[in-house]
């Protein structure tokens, strides 16, 4: 019985060898399949290209919108600066003012002691 069990177990590696040795013919099937293959790869890569170039239209879009809204943003701190100088020469005016005003109070109250 073991005899028989490796007689039946070398043939089967033989008989499997030799399957393996004969070549399956390229047919024009294959050919056609293979340009199918190959047709429906470039569709697909012109496909991708169209929405990557898409893509790239849109966020140059966004970006320009970025920027818009930069310039106003610059625009709007470029009005606070000036508002911000007018009144520090306000404050500068009042500062005088109330300086006078003190001066004017001295005054008078050391002109009332003489």
């Amino acid at each position: 019985m073991k005899n028989l069990l490796v007689i039946l177990f070398f043939i089967s590696l033989t008989t499997g060898a030799f399957a393996q040795v004969q070549e399956v013919p390229f047919t024009l099937d294959d050919r056609d399949r293979i340009m199918r293959t190959e047709e429906q790869i470039k569709s697909t890569n012109d496909k991708i290209e169209s929405l990557r170039n898409e893509m790239n239209a849109k966020f140059d879009a966004v970006d320009q919108r970025f920027d818009a809204v930069d310039q106003r943003f610059d625009a709007v701190d470029q009005r606070f600066e000036t508002m911000e100088s007018k009144f520090d020469l306000l404050y500068w005016l009042f500062g005088i003012l109330f300086g006078l005003i003190t001066f004017l109070i001295g005054y008078i109250m050391w002109d009332r002691r003489t």
